[in-house]
């Protein structure tokens, strides 16, 4: 049994390990450690970013003062409704 569609991805070359008579527990454990390595590089990626920027605002004053004049002109006086709980 083979994977009709060739591409060139290690989920590719899984699909015909295990319809080669690999195991499928080994399979399904290395199947999972991949997807969780997907989901946590792109969490960690958005962390580092996120605090990059924020670390860079702390540092640099006149970016600050840029980011609030921005806000006071597209927000104005009116109030703004916080969704977070």
């Amino acid at each position: 049994m083979r994977c009709r569609f060739r591409t060139s991805s290690r989920f590719d070359f899984k699909i015909d390990w295990l319809g080669g008579g690999g195991n499928p527990s080994t399979m399904d454990r290395e199947f999972v450690t991949l997807c969780s390595e997907f989901l946590n590089g792109g969490t960690n990626t958005t962390e580092t970013v996120i605090e990059w920027g924020m670390m860079e605002l702390i540092a640099n004053e006149e970016v600050q003062r840029k980011i609030v004049e921005e806000i006071k002109e597209t927000v104005g006086e009116r109030k703004v409704e916080v969704y977070i709980k």
